[in-house]
């Protein structure tokens, strides 16, 4: 594992909100500076979280590859003549005949394990200091040891999905090394149930640990709780400055709680799985005790002031103040973000109602998803430099399919029509067959997630083929990525 021991965390300094935007500045590579002088104060380790992110954001993670670009390309969400190579060829499932790609694919891996190995490298240096090191005590740092435990299981994770076959089809395959150690100089790699079971410890302590600042605390659950007011525009201004602000784009409480729902399902444990989503529903969702999220209602998805990225049920997301650039960079080069036609046929038969057909213009079969906006309405310009990386509505999912397979059908369609409604729906989906309920479920999650990168992995799970017109794409061995050569250990 070469990679992981090039420490190139960044840090940062928080400034001053700008048109109401979080901005992080003045890197400076943690190698360039020792370790007792980055964490000679809280500073530092605010610092330190914040490059966590930045990395997170960068196009080899969230700010492409994850979201919008090969994970999307896996799952068939564009028209493939409308990429240039490299993507085409992820298109047509080759990963191995184009330098480029093989580039793009090896930093996503070196670029995430760098990201887990800065992690830990905060989590070791956090152990042996006391809470009175912290201005906010305790709730400060547990926050920071959350994040950085929540970071590394979640980021692990992804590089199962990605690298490994499904849990389902080879559960004891040694495919990534799980880094919970600093330093690391040579990792291994051990069964996907163990690097499931790692995942689910990090997020479950990473849990506990970030609830004194996001719930309990009498000073700063109101960053949670005064909903997208806050979580996106960052408004508030909570006790300790801006660094505990803006928990949409971290690792908040509960989005932790979703990573746990969607890791627990696509490991085949539909029993917690059930339970940490049944918790978002009836505690967080709109139909639940707190409501901190709702669902972009119909009027803001339309017109020059509409919601691209629907963000009111956004849990978690990275930001970027460069992502537009970036994006219009990228696109230039290799998308025209042409969706896949004949997909989206099947997803909107004509004269379908769907909040989310308000995004595409079906003469070009273009999202607005990506595109920046230039509106001046209050929470429109901030979704231009944001990720969409947990929703609300995937709880819903989750929930609706657990309580389906473990026959309570009833209680299964009431949750999914909730989710078809809040999307515009005005049909009522009412068939307790189990190839009629996938197939709804299928197509919402595909409506759902276009050009956000899950759904592949929904596919792949329950080795479910891609259907693109008349074409049928079973999922195999070519969902799996290949490792890059310089990570392999023989």
């Amino acid at each position: 594992m070469k990679n992981t021991i090039k420490f190139i965390c960044t840090a940062f300094i928080c400034t001053s909100l700008l048109a109401g935007c979080s901005k992080w500045l003045d890197v400076q590579p943690v190698d360039q500076i020792s370790d007792e002088k980055l964490f000679a104060d809280a500073d530092g380790f605010r610092n330190a979280i914040n490059g966590l992110y930045q990395q997170m954001s960068s196009g080899s993670l969230y700010g492409r590859e994850l979201t919008w670009g090969i994970n999307s390309v896996l799952a068939q969400d564009y028209t493939a003549a409308n990429l240039t190579t490299p993507l085409a060829r992820v298109a047509n499932y080759d990963f191995t005949s184009n330098a480029a790609l093989i580039s793009q694919i090896s930093s996503t891996w070196s670029t995430a394990y760098n990201t887990i190995a800065n992690a830990n490298k905060i989590i070791h240096a956090i152990q042996d200091k006391d809470a009175s090191f912290f201005p906010l005590g305790s709730a400060e740092r547990n926050l920071i040891l959350g994040e950085a435990m929540a970071v590394r299981g979640l980021l692990h994770f992804e590089m199962l999905r990605l690298f490994a076959p499904a849990p389902v089809d080879d559960p004891n395959g040694k495919y990534i090394p799980y880094q919970d150690a600093y330093p690391t100089l040579v990792s291994v790699p051990i069964a996907t149930s163990e690097v499931i079971s790692k995942v689910v410890s990090d997020l479950e302590t990473a849990a506990v640990l970030v609830a004194e600042h996001d719930t309990l605390s009498t000073n700063n659950r109101t960053v949670m709780s005064s909903k997208l007011q806050s979580l996106l525009t960052g408004s508030n201004t909570p006790k300790g400055g801006l660094f505990f602000n803006f928990r949409l784009h971290r690792m908040n409480y509960v989005a932790i709680h979703g990573f746990l729902a969607r890791v627990h399902l696509y490991a085949g444990d539909r029993a917690n799985a059930k339970k940490e989503a049944e918790y978002m529903y009836k505690e967080f969702g709109p139909a639940g005790r707190l409501k901190w999220w709702a669902f972009t209602p119909e009027s803001q998805t339309s017109g020059p002031n509409k919601y691209h990225k629907l963000v009111n049920d956004v849990i978690m997301a990275c930001y970027d103040p460069n992502f537009p650039s970036n994006l219009n960079t990228y696109r230039q080069n290799f998308y025209t973000f042409k969706l896949n036609t004949p997909v989206l046929n099947v997803l909107y038969p004509s004269g379908d109602r769907d909040n989310r057909l308000n995004l595409i213009n079906r003469t070009t079969d273009i999202s607005d998803k990506w595109l920046q906006s230039t509106s001046t309405s209050q929470y429109v310009p901030q979704q231009n430099f944001i990720m969409p990386v947990l929703r609300m509505s995937e709880m819903y999912y989750i929930y609706a399919e657990c309580l389906f397979e473990e026959g309570n059908t009833t209680d299964a369609l009431r949750v999914l029509n909730e989710m078809r409604y809040a999307r515009g729906k005005v049909t009522t989906f009412s068939s307790t067959d189990r190839d009629d309920f996938y197939d709804e479920l299928f197509n919402e999650i595909h409506k759902e997630y276009m050009e956000e990168g899950q759904t592949v992995f929904a596919h792949k799970r329950l080795k479910r083929d891609i259907v693109v017109g008349a074409q049928r794409i079973p999922i195999d061995n070519k969902f799996v990525l290949p490792i890059p050569d310089g990570e392999k250990i023989f």
